[in-house]
């Protein structure tokens, strides 16, 4: 396992927060969701799997948010049956025991465009068959469900609402500061500068063009993720 500088800087954020009031971890979570192209720990012993800022954070995010009796009990609120966050709850246990158990179960009938697919298969169609996608992309999701539940409770307070609202538009300037970012440095050959946040295992498309513009990544790997980001 690799510690990357910025992983560094998220721990002591994340240690931070937790003698902090709430506000403060739920403003740097936010802020990090942005640092889609940087990896804090790298998993070499599962193929270079990224652990991002954000979801290193999430950790620090539960423990704090979850010691607190009320935001726990709005947290339950939101998952009781009937409501959204139950059938979300009810889809990623669904999705998490399918990942593991279809692809043995049906292993070599099918194929499939697998999430890291050998590029020298034909049209990156593979076999069926269990690859570590089927874990990280579990574990995603699960940390999808976590933070939909403690950030849920930490919103069933006017007080949250009002957090969660400052926050959210805290990471639009931000988001704004980046695209400036990545325009300027681009333009002058100092990408490099940015490496820091860069510094993912995933491949970077942040020195495209078309019809002979600059295609804005900001602080991600590539235009389409920064785009999806961006409109949500």
């Amino acid at each position: 396992m690799t510690v990357e500088l910025i992983g560094v800087i998220a721990l002591i954020c994340g240690l931070v927060g937790l003698f902090l009031e709430p506000t403060f971890i739920v403003y740097i979570f936010f802020t990090s969701t942005l640092l889609g192209s940087a990896g804090a720990l790298i998993l070499d012993a599962l193929g270079g799997t990224n652990i991002q800022p954000a979801h290193l954070l999430l950790g620090f995010l539960t423990l704090k948010l979850i010691s607190s009796r009320d935001i726990r009990n709005g947290a339950l609120r939101a998952v009781a049956i009937g409501r959204p966050g139950f059938w979300l709850l009810v889809t990623m246990i669904y999705s998490t025991i399918t990942a593991f158990l279809m692809p043995r179960l049906f292993l070599g009938e099918t194929l499939t465009y697998a999430v890291r697919a050998d590029k020298f298969s034909v049209n990156y169609l593979t076999p069926l068959a269990p690859t570590t996608s089927n874990l990280t992309q579990s574990i995603y999701f699960i940390g999808n469900f976590v933070c939909f539940f403690v950030l849920c409770g930490f919103g069933s307070s006017l007080s949250g609402q009002k957090s969660l609202a400052r926050a959210a538009l805290a990471c639009v300037i931000l988001n704004l500061v980046f695209v400036v970012l990545d325009l300027v440095t681009y333009s002058t050959n100092t990408t490099e500068l940015l490496s820091y946040i860069r510094n993912s295992t995933y491949q970077t498309l942040a020195d495209s063009e078309m019809a002979g513009l600059k295609r804005i990544v900001g602080s991600f790997v590539e235009p389409s993720s920064f785009g999806y980001w961006t409109l949500d």
